[in-house]
């Protein structure tokens, strides 16, 4: 600091300060020593050194903007520095040439920066035009590079073009035929391809090889759900612990904790997601799902149109969810940051909670146009402020929007909110093509068979109606009271007594005290069956 106080123009001394600030995790302080017009001064006379230079400091910038960074609103000057550091690579791979140096790894290093970029404008700023550009650049100098194989598919997969994203896996297979994302990546391609047997063989025989691979695991559950078999899960769960030498360790718990939450057992999904998030390799998917099961703990829809009833969490929840939002910060991008920041609001029940949520969900709309976690959460918060019309308005544009596993979860929950709107105001056909489509992608949506019930009970027909409600309460391992009663309910309508008991039965069981079954349903069907 002395020798600087006398040279505040020595870069090198400046860059050296900065880096050790950031190892101390001084990041404000280090990010306030770096002016990014001393490492672009275009009149002075470039050498290999002030170059190369120059690359570290703005890449540095770049990283310490970042990770500051928790606005809804993507941070332009994080790509703005990692763009001038391209710019600069190239100059350094062009000097290096010339002077004796490198150019195997000044191309190495621009293929790196190249990466980092399309990373950024595909994931922050939803630019995956230019992302695609800078991947064009950067597979020029390392055309197998996996990763950038990996993230060229996945930008495919985003645009909606399946070949291109085949292509390149297949590619990253070549390379690595043990390469767990692209084997995955292409399990989901088949999978959507109505291709499920070939997915399901693909999973199965990487499973087989290695129980404990818990990245592809993790995606095996998610497949298994969608094809409406997540119980047969179990088994490849108990042969990933047997193989696994700690049962503290992150993937299994990880994996644990999504087959929890799909199954609706919000406390064991809590324990196992709090020992994934210990690695940083789980932290942020784990540490999204708790603040979705303390601010959702039945995982049910959280507002419906019919009686305009809202499930909000306990005080308690919702503090613990405050406290998770925490640690995501400079870890996860700013939209999806403010989403979760949003939710926390809307069901904090904080004087002015909703208001300061439609805010920023609105700026992430005025700069990411159709994000769908932001649409999904704004027409929450309407229906929440008694605009119906608005909410509507929103759930028409998710609904609008092709298939994609990336969202997947997000238009899901999308439709069922607008089935249930429709079916409240007796627009029982549209709702029913959306709580279809539910069902064509995930066969284990119990809301959807659950919702179609309801759609025929209104109808009058009770022994369909029946067949749906059954399902729904299948899909939930005969656990769900709500369903339960409504299926007791309706197979006594369609004169099945004793399936209607049998139904009561169960739930007095698991539910001792659960209202108004007893009198209103079992002594009924007992007494018509006599």
């Amino acid at each position: 600091e002395q020798y600087l106080a006398k040279n505040p123009k020595d870069l090198d001394i400046q860059l050296d300060k900065a880096r050790l600030l950031v190892k101390v995790r001084r990041f404000r302080e280090s990010e306030a020593i770096l002016d990014p017009q001393d490492f672009a001064d275009e009149y002075a006379a470039p050498t290999l050194a002030s170059l190369t230079r120059s690359v570290e400091a703005f890449t540095l910038i770049a990283r310490l903007r970042q990770k500051q960074s928790v606005t809804a609103v993507p941070d332009p000057t994080v790509s703005d520095a990692l763009l001038k550091a391209v710019e600069f690579q190239r100059e350094v791979i062009e000097k290096a040439k010339k002077e004796s140096g490198d150019p195997q790894a000044a191309r190495a290093k621009l293929v790196d920066l190249n990466y980092e970029l399309a990373k950024y404008l595909s994931s922050f700023e939803r630019n995956e035009a230019e992302a695609n550009q800078r991947l064009k650049e950067a597979l020029q100098y390392d055309p197998e590079s996996e990763r950038l194989l990996l993230l060229a598919a996945r930008l495919a997969l985003m645009a909606g073009d399946k070949g291109a994203a085949e292509a390149r896996l297949i590619a990253a297979l070549r390379v690595n035929p043990s390469n767990n994302d692209a084997s995955a990546m292409i399990c989901e391609i088949l999978a959507t391809k109505d291709e499920p047997q070939k997915a399901f063989a693909q999973f199965r025989k990487i499973l087989d090889e290695r129980p404990d691979n818990f990245l592809i695991l993790a995606r095996f559950i998610d497949f298994l759900r969608r094809r409406g078999n997540l119980s047969e899960a179990r088994s490849f769960l108990t042969r990933a612990e047997q193989r696994s030498a700690n049962p503290n360790e992150a993937g299994l718990n990880y994996c644990k904790g999504i087959f929890a939450k799909y199954m609706r057992n919000s406390q064991d999904a809590l324990n196992a997601f709090n020992k994934a998030k210990r690695n940083s390799s789980y932290l942020v998917e784990s540490i999204s799902n708790m603040i979705d099961l303390y601010l959702n703990p039945d995982q049910d829809m959280i507002y419906t149109s019919a009686d305009e009833n809202v499930k909000l969490p306990d005080p308690e929840n919702v503090k613990s969810a405050e406290n998770l939002l925490k640690e995501l910060i400079g870890r996860v991008n700013p939209a999806m940051y403010t989403v979760l920041e949003a939710y926390i609001l809307i069901l904090g029940k904080t004087k002015g909670g909703l208001e300061a949520a439609i805010s920023k969900l609105g700026e992430i709309i005025q700069t990411k146009g159709q994000y769908v976690p932001a649409l999904l959460a704004l027409s929450l918060a309407k229906f929440m402020g008694k605009k119906p019309n608005d909410a509507k308005s929103y759930l028409k544009v998710i609904a609008q929007r092709p298939y994609s596993v990336d969202i997947a979860e997000e238009l899901e929950r999308a439709w069922l909110l607008y089935a249930e709107s429709f079916i409240a105001g007796q627009k029982l056909d549209v709702a029913e093509e959306l709580l279809k489509k539910c069902l064509r992608y995930n066969m284990s949506c119990g809301k959807a068979e659950e919702l179609l019930g309801v759609i025929r009970e209104k109808e009058n027909k009770f022994a369909e109606s029946s067949q749906h409600y059954e399902r729904a309460w299948l899909i939930y391992e005969e656990k769900a009271p709500s369903i339960g009663y409504r299926l007791a309910h309706n197979y006594l309508k369609a004169r099945k007594f004793v399936e209607s008991i049998t139904i009561c039965q169960r739930i007095l069981e698991l539910y001792p005290n659960f209202p108004k079954i007893e009198k209103e349903i079992l002594v009924k069907a007992r007494e018509s069956l006599r």
